[in-house]
């Protein structure tokens, strides 16, 4: 959301990849292609279902106070949006839409960001 990721993905990957040895992860991927490589030998194992739905549930709307609601709903829209539709299948999601049109749900995820990162600077420390 905000720019270009600094050393691109396979860095991003990489340094992330050290957080996954730390908790554990055997091999953990180091580069964008063994990152997807990895979630899509996941693909044949992923099913749907009751506590899927439950959690689905508890996602879309999670107990929240009133003024933090329309925040987590633009972020929630967007990451909606980011899933392929064999997630949203998955998931029982679909994506945002004003009648057939796609609502362009990246942009309020980033005024959200940058509100609450605002709010994160203006904050007592």
């Amino acid at each position: 959301w905000g720019g270009e990721i600094p050393g691109g993905a396979d860095a991003y990957v990489r340094e992330w990849a050290v957080a996954g040895e730390l908790m554990g992860v055997p091999a953990p991927p180091r580069s964008e292609a063994e990152l997807d490589a990895r979630l899509r030998s996941f693909d044949d194992r992923l099913t749907g279902g009751p506590r899927v739905d439950d959690v689905v549930r508890f996602l879309r709307r999670p107990p929240l106070d009133s003024w933090l609601i329309p925040g987590y709903r633009a972020l929630f829209a967007a990451v909606v949006d980011s899933l392929p539709q064999a997630r949203l299948d998955l998931l029982g999601l679909e994506q945002t839409k004003l009648g057939p049109v796609p609502m362009p749900t990246s942009r309020a995820a980033a005024l959200t960001l940058s509100v609450v990162g605002r709010a994160l600077e203006l904050s007592p420390r």
